[in-house]
């Protein structure tokens, strides 16, 4: 997870820490080479504005070339042209946060989209996002 607000990227963390899954959180994308081969993830959560390094956008193209891994935006930039782009970039869901809903149910959605998106849909994806689109093959 790349989010460089320490409480946004701690909750989430945490609230996926609960549901069983490793998290390794990141403030920037500046060592994403080496955490992509030493922690070998399942999914990538990045935020678009980050304060050094490359952005959101960069980095989400660098781990769909370098890990073919799902990339899903957690970001306050909510505009048509940031989503759009996101998706460009190869993102397969885009969430707009802070979101009113607690971290466990985000953190529920982002599983089940992280599962969808890579083929392996769960009981929970009936209930996610309307924002999802098809994994490009």
């Amino acid at each position: 997870m790349i989010e460089d607000d320490r409480s946004a990227r701690e909750s989430v963390s945490a609230a996926l820490s609960q549901m069983g899954y490793s998290v390794l959180g990141r403030p920037t994308g500046e060592e994403l080479d080496e955490v992509l081969l030493s922690f070998r993830p399942d999914l990538a959560i990045i935020d678009i504005n980050l304060p050094s390094g490359p952005d959101g956008f960069a980095l989400a193209r660098h781990v769909r070339a370098s890990a073919g891994i799902p990339v899903l935006f957690l970001t306050a930039a909510d505009g048509l042209e940031s989503r759009l782009s996101g998706f460009e970039a190869g993102g397969d869901d885009y969430l707009v946060s802070p979101s009113p809903w607690p971290s466990s149910w985000l953190a529920s959605g982002l599983c089940s989209g992280a599962a969808v998106a890579s083929g392996r849909p769960s009981w929970r994806s009936a209930t996610w996002s309307s924002t999802r689109r098809p994994r490009r093959r």
